[in-house]
């Protein structure tokens, strides 16, 4: 299956899916390969002729062929293998050098005023399919909840329940919420409306899959909201404009945040959305106990009884109506005031206890993406220096070809 589409055989498949491919150039692209079973020698497979068209966030099937691995490479502007001449600029484009009026469509702006009304109406909607990671074991600061940020839109963790196993994606692309289980998948609309109805179709539609409601319908960490999801009967206009908006910086962050954590080798949940305060974010953990704040609640409380550093996207609220990637070191520690920040812009608000990156600023830098590793390598270079973080637990940061095919002492020389 590719992007959603069957390839029929006459002989059996086994399909393999890979994660999705965050482009620089802000094509994403999720590729499923299905292995031809019964081949001795050399396997082939069915590989379809994808296009990527960036910025629209289309996959186009252009029909299938058989072909020997690795097949050719898709390039992210739509076309198969460039003529030689241009390749240097498709590589370019790939790296993130853009010129600065590439970046300012590929990291479009974002108004608080014109999204506050979408944020507001996801933030409550993702938090129905959210309840289920509260039945899953807990993981340090919440690492059990998060949810992927995939080419369509955010999902949940995979469900393993007794007699149906299964998963949430709110698919902000499609303007719709996709419950798939090994029954098969049912799709909820999702339109103009209250919560409390989105609610009501949602349980009534995962039903049909053997999925009982959620545990609780209590509406988490949106002031003035309504206790239950029930209570909440007010009106909502979506507004599939702003969705694409939302999931498009939703994507961009997570591709610079996923970069910025994989080197470290300590405890780090997945990168993804915090469901009830709605924001992006790469956590680093150590296992040294901290003091929660008294006057939490007992969620909150949990969720800072270790040490950590974490890095992250926000859309901004009322008191702060700003879109910013932010940064903070629990506990705080001394000696914050005064540092650099790894990008130009970035700095240190003592009142809020962060270190804030304005989103239009981050997207006018050179390469935005790298701006966000940069800004992330300061906050736990200061961690080190200032809260005694330990500097050995960062490894190579490279991609997987490198780690094919070198040997770990030339990795270890380089490194140094």
């Amino acid at each position: 299956m590719i992007s959603g589409q069957s390839i029929n055989s006459p002989k059996s498949v086994s399909p393999i899916h890979f994660q999705t491919l965050h482009f620089p150039a802000h094509a994403v692209l999720c590729v499923t390969v299905c292995c031809l079973e019964g081949s001795p020698g050399s396997p082939h497979a069915l590989v379809a002729a994808l296009r990527v068209r960036p910025g629209k966030g289309v996959v186009q099937h252009a029909g299938s062929r058989k072909a020997s691995f690795p097949p050719r490479p898709v390039w992210p502007d739509g076309h198969p293998s460039p003529p030689s001449g241009q390749r240097s600029d498709l590589r370019a484009k790939m790296a993130g050098r853009l010129s600065m009026s590439e970046r300012l469509n590929a990291w479009p702006a974002l108004v608080y005023e014109d999204l506050a009304p979408m944020v507001d109406y996801v933030n409550r909607l993702v938090q129905v399919g959210g309840k289920y990671t509260l039945d899953e074991p807990f993981e340090a600061g919440w690492g059990n909840i998060v949810l992927d940020v995939t080419s369509r839109g955010l999902r949940t963790p995979t469900f393993r329940r007794q007699g149906v196993t299964f998963e949430v994606h709110y698919r902000l692309l499609d303007s719709d919420v996709v419950v798939e289980s090994d029954r098969g998948s049912v799709t909820v609309p999702v339109s103009d409306g209250s919560l409390a109805a989105f609610y009501a179709s949602f349980c009534d539609a995962a039903a049909e899959l053997g999925v009982r409601p959620p545990r609780t319908s209590l509406i988490c960490e949106i002031p003035g909201a309504p206790r239950k999801f029930e209570d909440d009967q007010v009106e909502r206009t979506w507004d599939g404009d702003a969705a694409r908006l939302m999931w498009t910086a939703f994507d961009l962050a997570a591709g610079g945040l996923e970069t910025w954590q994989a080197p470290f080798q300590g405890h780090r949940p997945r990168v993804g959305v915090m469901w009830g305060g709605f924001d992006l974010s790469a956590t680093r953990y150590r296992a040294h106990p901290a003091t929660p704040e008294a006057d939490r609640p007992a969620f909150m409380q949990n969720a800072a009884r270790d040490e950590y550093v974490s890095v992250g996207f926000t859309f901004g609220d009322a008191k702060s109506p700003n879109a910013s990637m932010y940064a903070y070191i629990w506990p705080q520690p001394d000696g914050l005031e005064g540092r650099t920040w790894g990008v130009d812009g970035a700095a240190w608000n003592p009142g809020a206890g962060l270190v804030l990156l304005p989103w239009s600023t981050l997207r006018k830098t050179a390469d935005p993406r790298q701006a966000v590793v940069a800004c992330g390598d300061a906050v736990y270079e200061a961690a080190v220096e200032t809260a005694g973080w330990p500097a050995d637990v960062i490894g190579s940061r490279c991609d997987g070809w490198r780690m094919s095919t070198t040997p770990p002492a030339a990795v270890r020389g380089r490194d140094q």
